[in-house]
């Protein structure tokens, strides 16, 4: 009787560099959403602050020095 081994070591390391591009790749898929939902979470928060700042009344200086169309101050 002699022992014959069900897997070999080829085939283990095989089996386990699958599993883990598998799971590297799901990993990096993962990430990947997660980076571009924090980045359309950005975008939107600077429209509205941009939006905001767009329309805020003006401030004291911009009331007492305007621009005229050449771009010089008038008081």
């Amino acid at each position: 009787m002699s022992h014959k081994p069900l897997y070999t070591a080829m085939d283990i390391f095989s089996y386990i560099g699958g599993l883990m591009g598998c799971w590297l790749g799901i990993s990096v898929w993962a990430c990947t959403g997660i980076a571009e939902t924090t980045f359309w979470t950005f975008l939107r928060f600077l429209k509205q602050y941009v939006k905001r700042f767009r329309h805020s009344p003006p401030t004291r200086n911009q009331l007492l020095f305007r621009l005229n169309h050449h771009n010089t101050v008038v008081f």
